[in-house]
């Protein structure tokens, strides 16, 4: 009989049951798609279904009480590897998506289930839909590129008419040109959002990096939200000695995203506080509002790439801020979530690490070290 892999004690059910009820289960291993294998505490295969016969290219015959890591040595270096021993040590599953060269370099879905008899290890091949995330990547790369010259070219002539506007005093003209270089604006700002897409997907995005105070750098951009924003109150709290060592633009993206989707989705409610503090590891930036809020469900899900909550659907945008802002923060060590509660609003937050923490015991970093006494 084979090795009972599947969780169910024997003494709970009569054996006819028990011996039926393992049987169904592995008909139904047998009739998937994915490639099914089950490892036990020594790392000894216990259980394969057909297709990962076919996915290792070894019979059952040759796997069954075998060691997993003597059968496929290539694994050992491996994105695998790493994570088998984090899902056995943390006892939590895991789902990744890894590229094989040993299996005719194809790309898998690996879903980790771990249990008191060993783990459990699914292998489904996606190769075709990263195909398509390939193209349609390289599709949306080339139509932004070749959509910004023409968006360029049309700043540059209303840019024209408005000053030939404001010299003739032609009132009327130079509102409808305002209003025409606002959605310009707009279109080039999504334009801009998908080529950052397009680049960090690349791993081309540019970033820079520069020394400057955090505190100022809120100031200013809350400054400029009071200007066009008159009916939300802004509130900032916070005073911190750090400057952060980043790229000041970029930080200012992210900064401004939080703000505006606290706008964007805090209609009713015209109250946005923006808190920067410290601990001993970080600087610390979050953006409270008090609209919609984000369901448990939705929370780690809407930093993904063009991904929109229900709710949000019929509001203007793609569904790129928080992801390319998540990639920004990640570039340089931080992190970026989210805390949150539906109608009771939700609260962004954002970390960078300390500067100290870029010198601490580097040599070579005398001169980013003197600009950093300026700030003391």
């Amino acid at each position: 009989m084979e090795k009972n892999i599947f969780f169910i004690e024997e003494n709970d059910l009569t054996q006819e049951s028990y011996h039926l009820l393992n049987k169904k289960i592995v008909n139904i291993l047998e009739s998937i798609t994915d490639a099914f294998f089950a490892i036990d505490q020594k790392w000894q295969f216990s259980y394969v279904n057909r297709q990962a016969e076919h996915l290792l290219q070894k019979t059952r015959e040759e796997l069954l009480g075998k060691k997993f890591w003597e059968e496929l040595p290539e694994f050992g270096n491996s994105v695998f590897y790493k994570k088998t021993q984090q899902v056995v040590k943390s006892g939590v599953s895991a789902n990744f998506e890894m590229f094989c060269l040993e299996f005719n370099k194809k790309w898998f879905e690996v879903r980790l289930y771990p249990s008191k008899d060993g783990l459990a290890i699914y292998f489904q091949d996606i190769t075709q839909r990263k195909e398509i995330e390939r193209r349609k990547d390289e599709f949306i790369s080339i139509a932004s590129h070749e959509l910004k010259t023409p968006l360029t070219s049309a700043k540059a002539y209303i840019q024209i008419l408005q000053k030939y506007a404001e010299k003739t005093q032609e009132n009327i003209s130079r509102e409808y040109l305002g209003r025409v270089n606002e959605q310009l604006i707009k279109l080039t700002n999504i334009v801009n959002n998908v080529l950052d897409v397009s680049r960090i997907k690349a791993g081309n995005l540019t970033l820079n990096e520069e020394l400057f105070n955090i505190n100022d750098l809120i100031k200013e951009l809350v400054k400029d939200f009071k200007t066009v924003e008159k009916k939300y109150k802004f509130v900032v709290k916070g005073k911190i000695k750090e400057v952060v060592l980043a790229d000041k633009d970029r930080v200012s993206q992210v900064i401004i995203n939080l703000i505006s989707n606290a706008i964007k989705y805090s209609s009713k409610s015209k109250k946005i506080i923006i808190s920067f503090f410290s601990d001993k590891e970080n600087v610390i930036v979050s953006v409270k509002d008090f609209g919609m809020g984000i369901s448990k469900e939705n929370q780690e899900k809407i930093f993904d790439r063009f991904y929109r909550i229900n709710e949000s659907r019929r509001l203007p945008g793609l569904g790129l801020g928080l992801y390319i802002s998540s990639e920004i923060v990640r570039y340089f060590g931080g992190k970026l979530w989210v805390k949150s509660a539906e109608k009771k609003g939700s609260t962004f937050y954002f970390t960078l690490p300390r500067v100290q923490k870029f010198f601490k015991g580097i040599i070579g970093q005398e001169e980013k070290i003197e600009d950093l006494k300026k700030y003391e």
